[in-house]
């Protein structure tokens, strides 16, 4: 009787078992064979249009990932697909994402702004925007006095260019110098001469102070050269001044002017340079008091900058501060 139970379990779990590996063999050789998703070959979309690619995409019954990634290509015509993910011939299933990068076309960049600037801070503004020096020109200028300084360009600051194109400078030879008839400047204040002076062209030279009972402090006694003396841009005038030097002493006062150049909201001293190369500023700053006009800064530096200048004003002082030759900072100085 016993052994007759232990063959009749025996055949049931021999029965058992062999139900289960047939059910095993049908589910995972037979079955997806018959009803599982078929491999596809992912078709090659680089090189097509985004419009036939996403059609192949559809076709394919596959997702196209958003948003489509757009990147400068000088090889690939604009809104041709430069690359795929998965690469072409790989087998996939229906229903697969598809992402895609697409030419944007050749780059272009920004020209910046190089006037004010020497040429070689122009060039290597230019190279480091991925742009080269083009042709160089060189005139004579009242606007810029400054030589050796950009006064134009071409393209013009803020156009597109394509990457490794040339842009011409033009460079000022600063004022052209010419003879003229020294004008007379007897009986004028120290502040107009130093205005008459610069807008011919000359510069001051050595200033004497003596005291005159027919002229007030501060006027212009005598200078050499003298009046209708043939002079040329550039020279230098001395001048003998009524009065001593003492009553500018007795008005003057030491103030810093500082000023921080736009483009950047951090902060650097002279001599840091910025993490985003922007172009170089040329900065004048010009102060107004009772000894005339004088400009204490006259130079390009990096948006950002710290500009700090001590100066010695005499009486009301006023202060301007010009970027790119645009005012941008009027203050009376105290």
């Amino acid at each position: 009787m016993r052994n007759a139970l232990n063959i009749v379990f025996s055949t049931m779990l021999i029965c058992f078992l062999f139900v289960n590996g047939v059910g095993a063999f049908v589910l995972l050789r037979i079955l997806p064979g018959k009803v599982g998703t078929p491999d596809l070959e992912m078709p090659k979309l680089e090189g097509l249009s985004l419009s036939r690619a996403k059609y192949l995409i559809r076709f394919h019954q596959l997702k196209l990932e958003r948003p489509v990634i757009y990147q400068a290509d000088s090889k690939v015509l604009s809104g041709h697909v430069l690359a795929q993910k998965p690469l072409a011939n790989f087998k996939i299933k229906a229903g697969r994402t598809i992402r895609l990068t697409v030419s944007s076309g050749e780059e272009m960049i920004t020209v910046p702004n190089l006037l004010g600037m020497s040429p070689r801070e122009a060039e290597q503004v230019l190279n480091e925007a991925g742009l080269r020096r083009g042709q160089v020109a060189a005139v004579h200028s009242y606007t810029y006095r400054k030589a050796n300084v950009v006064m134009a360009q071409s393209p013009e600051p803020g156009t597109y260019k394509k990457r490794q194109s040339s842009v011409s400078i033009l460079l000022s030879l600063g004022l052209k110098s010419f003879p003229f008839l020294m004008p007379n400047l007897e009986g004028l204040q120290l502040d107009q001469v130093r205005v008459i002076l610069e807008e011919n062209g000359l510069e001051i030279g050595q200033e004497d102070y003596q005291p005159d009972s027919k002229f007030g402090p501060g006027t212009i006694i005598n200078h050499q050269p003298s009046v209708d003396t043939v002079v040329q841009t550039g020279q230098k005038v001395n001048l003998q001044i009524s009065g001593t030097d003492k009553f500018e002493s007795e008005a003057s006062y030491f103030v810093e002017v500082v000023h921080v150049v736009s483009g950047i909201s951090k902060q650097l001293e002279d001599n840091d340079l910025p993490e985003e190369r922007l172009p170089k500023k040329y900065v004048q700053i010009i102060i107004d008091d009772q000894r005339g006009q004088k400009r204490i800064v006259n130079s390009n530096y990096w948006p950002g900058t710290v500009i700090r200048k001590p100066y010695k004003a005499v009486g009301s002082a006023m202060v301007r501060v010009y970027e790119d030759y645009e005012l941008v900072r009027e203050e009376i100085l105290e």
